[in-house]
């Protein structure tokens, strides 16, 4: 494919997303000022997140994020911060995607990858969901000389990108933020909180360095099989065989 359409590494994109959940860190001691302040734990079960759309190419180049939030509505107080002038920031009723944020998304792809386009054809490596199937999707791929290359979900730890590498920096410094916010103050770390310190764990990560790895981790460009293959467990095909439904272990079901 890639030598067919002529696509060079500068139009070879991979996007993903990535959920935070709100006021949930790593598992880090945190060191406090104040001998008398009462500590609480978090709690495991507060399902409040947030999710980012995240964009590398293999040439290390980046697109702005998409953050996706559950609020009924966007406040002042959300965008009282150093987010950057190009993130885009929208809502959703289930902290998820969906078919026209899938579609806005794709757009502002397009619009920002075109400014590091080399040849007429770009490719874009993207998870198997099913708003990245419907006929607006790909129509607008088709439109603007888009080729998507689905990834199964069952593939994606190993050969995201994004995943693989990108997504785990991320969350440290998630983690960080949320543990430095509670060295200093009694303040949740809430969504408005997140939004303020978005951009400074956000550049800590999406360097040249750190995006040439994430490709190199999962080496889809070079196709060094190996390298993905090498972390998969291999099952002895001599104590397995195949039905047409079930893989059976020297037993008949």
């Amino acid at each position: 494919m890639i030598i067919k359409y002529n696509i060079t590494k500068n139009d070879i994109w991979n996007f993903n997303e990535i959920n935070y959940r709100m006021n949930i860190a790593c598992f880090d001691w945190v060191v406090t000022v104040d001998s008398n302040r009462r500590i609480y734990f978090k709690n495991s079960n507060n399902r409040e997140s947030l999710m980012s759309i995240e964009c590398i190419s293999e040439e290390s180049k980046n697109i702005s994020s998409m953050l996706i939030m559950t609020e009924v509505q966007l406040l002042i107080s959300h965008f009282n911060n150093d987010l950057d002038d190009d993130v885009l920031v929208t809502i959703s009723d289930t902290d998820y995607s969906n078919d026209w944020i899938s579609l806005w998304w794709l757009k502002h792809f397009n619009h920002f990858s075109q400014k590091h386009q080399k040849k007429a054809w770009r490719l874009l490596v993207i998870n198997d969901y099913k708003s990245h199937h419907t006929s607006e999707f790909l129509f607008y791929c088709e439109n603007h000389k888009i080729i998507f290359f689905d990834l199964s979900l069952h593939t994606t730890h190993l050969l995201q990108s994004l995943d693989v590498y990108v997504f785990q920096s991320l969350k440290y410094w998630h983690s960080k933020m949320i543990n430095w916010a509670e060295q200093i103050s009694d303040e949740i770390f809430s969504k408005v909180e997140f939004l303020t310190a978005f951009n400074e764990f956000w550049i800590k990560v999406f360097k040249e360095s750190i995006i040439w790895s994430a490709w190199k981790h999962t080496d889809l460009i070079s196709f060094d099989s190996k390298i993905v293959l090498n972390k998969v467990q291999t099952i002895e095909r001599s104590n397995w065989f195949i039905t047409s439904s079930f893989i059976i272990n020297n037993s008949i079901i």
